[in-house]
């Protein structure tokens, strides 16, 4: 076998002697145990070449690996071999006597020279004669013990936070002095005793702790203080006999295992409502499993009921009853194990809450539901709500195509989950892809959509996006106290209604000629209907006059009164509706225009005289005068020329006009087309006169 130096871990204060690959790994060993690693199955022999001082070399120990297992009498563990050293102990009796005066036959002398206690009363040195001494040495051996103690639950596990002592006698009778030098304690394990003493101790941690070079006698291990949730043990009697350790709990050779039960343990069931108030009239059941797996069986003497609760089981049970009070409750001396509390029935208004499970494990009470130690909350959530959402228009109307979002959040400041489970939508309503567990958004539809399920607590409804022609509405907030909803917006107990304004519309009108260019000097008045009848109301704020426009004194809250100027005039913030625009009085020269009618739907703006999307526009046209100078009948020909070369000039007039509204007179062609005979008339009167001078 070759052994690698890079797999071994030296001890502290260990040194390795091998260096490199060899056959024979050689060491000096230290104050804690070395680690060779990587070692193949096979057979091998630990070998002391010498001892420590004071202790005798050990017998060769040969252990075997199979399979990756060690097996020899050496081995603790799984895999610590384990070579045990003897100290040497040499006693030196001095037989026969100094040639001369006195004995010395019972004196007894160490290796080191010193002199025991014996009888020397009669011994004198001699000053002249030799002195001579013989001596015989006798060496005998004493097997010391390491002792391993374990202090341990139940269940095989290593146990923290006992307090423990542990105590001898020699063979002799006299008291076991314990060296601190020779204890090794445990992880975690805290060695209190810090100078030797007749009486060691130490607090367990999670590893068991090693008591070594113990002489032989008889020893006792005695639980000075248990840890939470455990009981005290009862002292244990081990004895060592050269070097052999016996005893009940004596397990594998050599460690001495002690056992803490654990303390049974009193919880407190406290029933609540999400407020943190004790909730009475609950009806309540316990049950429960020990470790073993048997029901656990409760005695009802060991239940205290709050005040003001009823204990239904009247006999020791498997399943304990009782209706909750204004107080918790009390159940004593349960063991470990796993438990369910289950509510039967939740007081009015209340739901019935999820079954809780808890544990007790070496006393200890442990689940979500379990606060300050041993108390057992369960709360009972108010019967949750459904809310009916309605989108409307200011005439009630359900109105779809409003895009809205719900978000709240609960009693203790959460957030609110929503379940797209428990919305019914209403029809043409349609659920966002944008939804998420905190908010819920949806497109409303034709009819109100329900949100249920909704538990106690304040939400917001808000609109992220209205209709076309509508405003988008000011946010709603509404509150659900156990199960009742409440809040400016609700209606008919449960029903949550947002409503949406039209989008008010500004409108440009346009006082203009038959060239398209703005005409100053024209009094006008707006008047109007809205959706439902009603006349339209003007704010006076909302005007935003035109260069050298006049708004006049004229004007009421229903009819706005101004006089044209240079550029157009804006109405602002108009309302859904129909309109007149009426001209009082066209400016010197000008023809009064027929009135104009424009519609506002969802603040769009539709009329013939509408151009740009908002922009009205009235056309005013020069007055004209009649000429009444007969035509010329010799020249009848010339003056149908002059006729048709006109009527084409005014037909080219008219059309080059085509593009600009005209209102509030008859066919723009006729007129254009006796204007061109009146001149025609006159341009042959002019040549006949001419042509007789």
């Amino acid at each position: 076998m070759v052994f690698d130096t890079e797999n071994v871990t030296a001890g502290t204060g260990a040194e390795l002697i091998s260096n490199g690959s060899t056959s024979e790994l050689k060491w000096i060993s230290g104050s804690e145990a070395t680690f060779v690693k990587n070692l193949p199955d096979g057979t091998y022999t630990l070998h002391e070449v010498a001892a420590p001082n004071g202790y005798e070399v050990a017998t060769d120990i040969t252990f075997t690996i199979t399979n990756g297992v060690i097996s020899s009498n050496a081995v603790i563990n799984g895999d610590t071999v384990v070579m045990v050293d003897e100290m040497i102990v040499t006693t030196t009796t001095t037989r026969g006597g100094m040639i001369g005066e006195g004995d010395m036959s019972n004196t007894t002398t160490t290796n080191n020279g010193a002199v025991l206690p014996g009888d020397v009363s009669n011994t004198r040195p001699s000053t002249t004669d030799t002195t001579t001494t013989t001596t015989t040495t006798t060496t005998t051996t004493t097997t010391l013990a390491d002792v391993r103690i374990s202090k341990q639950d139940v269940f095989g596990t290593e146990l923290a936070g006992a307090e423990l002592t542990l105590t001898g006698k020699k063979i002799n009778g006299d008291d076991v002095v314990f060296d601190v030098n020779n204890v090794t304690a445990g992880t975690g394990a805290e060695l209190v005793s810090k100078e030797n003493t007749s009486e060691l101790k130490w607090i367990s941690g999670s590893d068991s702790t090693y008591v070594k070079n113990l002489p032989d006698g008889t020893y006792t291990l005695h639980e000075v203080a248990a840890p939470n949730g455990y009981k005290v043990a009862t002292d244990i009697t081990f004895t060592i006999a050269n070097g052999v350790v016996t005893g009940e709990a004596v397990v594998n050779g050599n460690t001495v295992v002690m056992v803490d039960e654990t303390a049974p343990t009193d919880i407190k069931i406290s029933k609540q409502d999400v407020f943190g108030t004790e909730l009475a009239g609950a009806e309540l059941t316990l049950t429960g499993k020990k470790i073993n797996g048997d029901d656990v069986v409760f005695d009802v003497n060991n239940v205290t009921a709050g005040t003001g609760a009823e204990l239904v089981s009247k006999e020791n049970t498997s399943e304990l009853k009782w209706i909750s009070g204004s107080e918790s409750t009390y159940v004593k001396n349960l063991p470990d194990g796993t438990y369910t509390l289950h509510e039967v029935a939740a007081p009015n208004g209340y739901k019935v809450a999820t079954d809780i499970t808890f544990i007790i494990v070496n006393g200890v009470v442990t689940g979500e539901a379990v606060v300050d130690g041993n108390t057992v909350v369960m709360v009972d959530e108010t019967a949750l709500t459904d809310v009916k959402i309605s989108k409307q228009d200011v005439n009630s109307k359900e109105l779809a195509g409003a895009e809205l979002t719900l978000t709240g959040k609960d009693i203790n400041g959460n957030e609110i989950k929503f379940n797209t489970e428990n919305v019914e939508l209403g029809e043409g309503a349609k659920l966002s892809d944008d939804s998420a567990e905190t908010k819920l958004v949806w497109i409303s539809g034709s009819e109100a959509t329900y949100v249920k399920n909704l538990p106690d607590g304040t939400y917001t409804l808000h609109e992220v996006s209205a209709p076309n022609g509508y405003k988008v509405a000011t946010d709603i907030t509404f509150t659900i106290v156990n199960g009742v909803v409440t809040g400016e917006a609700v209606v008919d107990g449960n029903t949550v209604v947002m409503v949406d304004e039209t989008a008010l519309t500004d409108v440009k009108i346009s006082k203009q000629d038959v060239n398209s260019k703005e005409l100053a000097g024209a009094k006008l008045t707006l008047t109007g209907k809205d959706i439902n009848g009603n006349d339209i109301t003007f704010s006076t704020e909302n005007v935003e006059l035109g260069k050298g426009a006049k708004l006049s004194d004229d004007s009421t809250e229903t009819k706005l009164v101004w006089t044209s100027g240079s550029e157009a005039t804006y109405v602002k913030n108009l309302p859904d509706g129909t309109y007149t625009l009426h001209e009082v009085a066209a400016p010197n020269g000008y023809e009064v225009a027929t009135d104009i009618t424009f519609t506002i739907v969802n603040g769009v703006v539709t009329g013939q005289a509408v151009v740009d999307g908002d922009t009205v526009v009235m056309v005013d046209e020069k007055k004209t005068t009649s000429n009444n100078s007969s035509s010329n009948n010799n020249s009848s020909s010339r003056n149908n020329s002059s006729s048709s070369s006109n009527k084409s000039s005014n037909s080219n007039s008219s059309n080059s006009r085509s593009n600009s509204p005209k209102t509030g007179v008859e066919d723009m062609s006729t007129i254009f087309f006796l204007m061109a005979i009146a001149a025609a008339t006159a341009f042959l009167a002019r040549s006949k006169k001419n042509e007789k001078e």
